[in-house]
C-alpha cells in the first residue's frame, strides 16, 4: 500500500514533457486564427473562416475538446492534411478585389471621391491633399543623391480633430484606372523636403503636412486612395488629382 502511495504520489510530481512540436501547434495555431479575424474584418468571410479553422485543428486544446467531448482523436497525418486543405482554400480567396470600390466594368466607384485642396474628414483627422506633383528625378537632401525614374510627390495635410494625440495609421495609395493600388516608398522618404512620418502623434486642434513618394508607371492616370487601417481592403475615400 505504502509503494502505491509512493508511485501516485511520483506521478503526480513528475512534470509534464513540451515538445517542439506543442510549442509549434499553439504557436502557429494563434497565427492562424489572428490571421481570419483580420480577414474577416476585411469582409473577406471565407478566407477569415478557413485560416480560423486552420487555427482550431492544430490546436492541441481544441483537440482535447474534440476528444473528450465527440470521442474524435485525429491522426497527426489528418491533421496536418485539414490544416493544408483549409490554408490553400484561404490563401486562394484571400486576393479577391474588394466589391467595395470595384464594380462590374472595374471602375472605382460607391466611395466619396474629393478634389484637390478640398478638405474632408476621416474618423478623427481632417484631410487636405495640396498637390500631386509628377517627377522623372528627385533630388535628396544637401543634392548629394538623385534617383531617375517616374515618381508621384503627393502633399498633404492632416489635422488631428479628435480629443486625444493619435498616430496617422491611415493607408494611402495611389490607384490607377485598372484598380491597381500603388504603395508610397518608404525608403525614398529622405529624397522629400517633408516627409510625412507615421511615428510621431499629432496632438488635438494641430496639425502635419508632409510628403509621401510613389513609385508609379509613366502617364498613369487615377486617384489617391486612402484606407482607414492596415487591416482592411475596403476604401473610406478617393482624391481625383488629374
Amino acid at each position: 500500500m505504502l509503494i502505491l502511495l509512493i508511485k501516485m504520489t511520483d506521478s503526480k510530481n513528475k512534470p509534464k514533457k513540451v515538445g517542439a512540436g506543442l510549442v509549434f501547434s499553439w504557436i502557429f495555431s494563434l497565427i492562424f486564427i489572428f490571421v481570419g479575424l483580420g480577414m474577416l474584418i476585411q469582409s473577406k468571410v471565407v478566407s477569415g473562416i478557413f485560416f480560423i479553422l486552420a487555427g482550431l485543428v492544430i490546436d492541441p486544446a481544441f483537440n482535447k475538446f474534440l476528444k473528450k467531448k465527440a470521442n474524435l482523436d485525429f491522426s497527426k497525418w489528418l491533421i496536418f492534411l485539414i490544416m493544408v486543405i483549409c490554408l490553400i482554400v484561404a490563401f486562394s480567396t484571400m486576393s479577391e478585389p474588394s466589391p467595395e470600390y470595384i464594380d462590374e466594368a472595374g471602375e472605382i466607384s460607391s466611395i466619396p471621391t474629393y478634389a484637390l485642396g478640398e478638405s474632408f474628414t476621416l474618423g478623427n483627422f481632417k484631410y487636405t491633399l495640396n498637390s500631386v506633383e509628377q517627377k522623372s528625378k528627385i533630388i535628396g537632401a544637401m543634392g548629394y543623391l538623385t534617383k531617375e525614374g517616374n515618381f508621384l510627390i503627393v502633399d498633404l495635410t492632416l489635422e488631428n480633430i479628435g480629443e486625444e494625440a493619435e498616430y496617422v495609421n491611415d493607408e494611402i495609395y495611389i490607384i490607377d484606372s485598372l484598380a491597381r493600388e500603388f504603395e508610397s516608398n518608404h525608403e525614398l522618404s529622405f529624397y522629400l523636403d517633408n516627409y510625412l512620418s507615421s511615428i510621431d502623434k499629432i496632438n488635438p486642434t494641430l496639425s502635419q503636412t508632409g510628403q509621401l513618394v510613389f513609385e508609379v508607371p509613366v502617364d498613369i492616370i487615377g486617384k489617391v486612395g486612402i484606407k482607414k487601417s492596415m487591416w482592411t481592403d475596403k476604401f473610406s475615400a478617393f482624391v481625383q488629382y488629374n
